[in-house]
């Protein structure tokens, strides 16, 4: 079900969706950033402002997406940016 159905997704919050290559945002309330990576978190694709109702189809290489409310995605963040967790 992923974000479908939410009024919102909390600011500093995402949804990590694996396995995954493409989505939709059918039933959305929301826009969100989308970064499409592979399975050591390599962003292999960046969808920034994806608004309800569009389709993002199948991303060559992407094995899972980390899903956030549009705008939350530092601007650093591109194509070949390799994410890593910061320990608390």
């Amino acid at each position: 079900m992923g974000l479908m159905g939410r009024p919102r997704l909390p600011k500093g919050e995402g949804l990590l969706i694996r396995p995954c290559n493409s989505i939709h945002m059918f039933f959305m309330k929301f826009s969100i950033d989308a970064a499409f990576m592979d399975r050591d978190f390599t962003i292999v694709r960046l969808v920034r402002n994806l608004a309800p109702g569009k389709i993002v189809g199948s991303v060559p290489g992407a094995w899972q997406v980390l899903e956030t409310a549009a705008g939350d995605l530092p601007a650093s963040y591109e194509e070949g940016t390799r994410l890593t967790a910061n320990p608390v």
